[in-house]
């Protein structure tokens, strides 16, 4: 390989534990799912649209969400 350092390689392995926290919004959304088996997106009352997946503020105009929209098995 010229003109590229060579990789340094060191095998091993890494016992490493975590958690994610899915946030307020995520974590509605998730126990939606699993407890009343929907898929809901949030509103956006600025552009009026549903965001899916929900999140707690439009990605488009920054509004904060307001409520909760189940969506069929078509999606948005």
């Amino acid at each position: 390989m010229e003109g590229k350092p060579e990789i340094l390689t060191i095998p091993g392995q890494w016992n490493i534990s975590y958690q994610y926290a899915a946030g307020v919004t995520g974590s509605e959304f998730l126990r939606r799912l699993r407890d009343e088996k929907r898929i809901s997106g949030v509103a956006c009352p600025r552009c009026r649209r549903v965001i899916l997946p929900p999140r707690g503020f439009c990605d488009r105009c920054f509004a904060a969400v307001e409520g909760w929209v189940d969506v069929g098995p078509g999606g948005v």
